[in-house]
């Protein structure tokens, strides 16, 4: 232990008897856990243990939350969800202990209970989590992986998983500026959290997509500076092109109101922090165009869905894509092929209010052929044999120029 060490544990100490001189429990604690780490065989800091110790020993929230947790006995974690509520000071050996019964997975049979989600269990972790500030340290100390290698994945999944009090309340710890131990741990956590929630969003079957977009949208709102390029830490941009798409997918015009309007916020975010170069816009008409050149009808109403939310945000270049030479052309006969062909997905779409704010000459074409390739085969062919609709095989291609050169116009 060296000298500088020792002295700066000693001003720690200093600091945490003037928090518990004041009743600020959690903030000593804090201090005198960082102290513990620098000088743990210090007499001062041992000291400043034994009275944190002592102070609010009698609560009942530790043993509540175990006899919760080894019999699942709801009365008891109720009265532990009340004590946590009213802020109630959790003494200092508890909190570890809290930590490993609601973070951790140690096989042992009483914490099987984390294996079965429950409302209860969500509202215990997620109370812990905002109204005590010991146990946001001890999540920073597992997910900054300090304590075990591999925690932040797991952590990530456990409170996704757990439910969405437990996975806001894991958004709210990650941006915590008051718990890490130093700014380089809160990057890296931050940045974990960016990737950790896209590698979610490529899942198979993932049930509540607009968690994991809500956790985007707050990053690039208001920490998208560490999500960019820093060479001087040899960290690479996790604002590019890949990432960008696997949001862009999400924009699907068959998904909910609630995952579409989270991902239009994150979309915006997300050209906003490309702008530089048109770095977004370029991804945008990319993501577009490798959709259509797959010619797969589900590709196809991914690719509209994408064009039609991303024109307000950038008109010019959707209206580009539409006007390069051999688009249209080569596009139509696709439409056709795969609409008569019976290739279509037969699901309704369940919100399409993002073409409300489109004019009226682009929005048919693109609202027509989205619809149509969702309608059941006979009512696909009767529209397309309808004369009197205006949307007939000859007149397709003259609506999107109609529309397309009002924009560019």
């Amino acid at each position: 232990m060296t000298d500088a060490a020792t002295e700066h544990a000693e001003s720690l100490v200093a600091k945490a008897e003037t928090h518990l001189g004041d009743g600020e429990l959690q903030k000593s604690y804090q201090l005198a856990k960082e102290a513990l780490s620098l000088a743990p065989g210090n007499s001062n800091v041992q000291s400043l243990i034994s009275r944190l110790q002592q102070s609010d020993s009698n609560t009942q929230i530790l043993p509540l939350c175990l006899n919760y947790a080894r019999g699942e006995n709801k009365e008891d974690g109720e009265k532990a969800l009340q004590f946590l509520k009213q802020k109630s000071p959790i003494p200092f050996q508890d909190i570890e202990e809290l930590a490993a019964l609601f973070l951790d997975q140690t096989g042992n049979s009483r914490y099987l209970f984390h294996f079965r989600p429950h409302p209860l269990l969500d509202s215990l972790t997620a109370t812990l989590l905002s109204t005590s500030h010991p146990f946001r340290v001890e999540f920073a100390f597992r997910f900054s992986q300090r304590y075990s290698i591999g925690d932040t994945t797991r952590l990530f999944s456990l409170l996704y998983n757990r439910g969405e009090a437990s996975f806001k309340a894991l958004i709210q710890t990650v941006l915590d500026d008051s718990i890490w131990a130093s700014s380089v741990q809160h990057r890296a956590a931050k940045r974990d959290a960016f990737q950790l929630a896209l590698a979610k969003l490529l899942e198979p079957a993932v049930d509540t997509p607009e968690w994991l977009m809500m956790l985007l949208s707050r990053l690039l709102a208001s920490h998208a500076e560490v999500l960019h390029e820093q060479p001087q830490l040899k960290l690479e941009s996790l604002l590019t092109p890949a990432n960008f798409g696997i949001v862009l997918s999400w924009l699907d015009i068959r998904g909910t109101q609630a995952v579409r309007s989270q991902t239009i916020l994150v979309t915006a975010r997300f050209l906003d922090e490309m702008k530089e170069g048109g770095k977004g816009e370029e991804a945008v008409s990319q993501y577009v165009t490798k959709k259509v050149a797959k010619t797969y009808n589900d590709d196809l109403i991914i690719a509209f869905s994408v064009a039609t939310t991303c024109f307000p945000l950038c008109p010019k270049t959707v209206a580009k894509l539409f006007l390069t030479p051999g688009f249209l052309e080569g596009l139509v006969p696709i439409l056709e092929e795969n609409t008569l062909g019976n290739l279509c997905v037969p699901t309704k779409p369940t919100g399409k209010t993002c073409f409300a704010i489109l004019p009226r000459g682009l929005r048919s074409g693109f609202d027509f052929w989205l619809t149509l390739l969702q309608e059941e085969p006979h009512s696909r062919k009767s529209i397309l044999g309808t004369h009197e609709c205006g949307l007939h095989r000859q007149g397709v291609q003259g609506r999107y120029w109609q529309g397309v050169l009002h924009l560019a116009g």
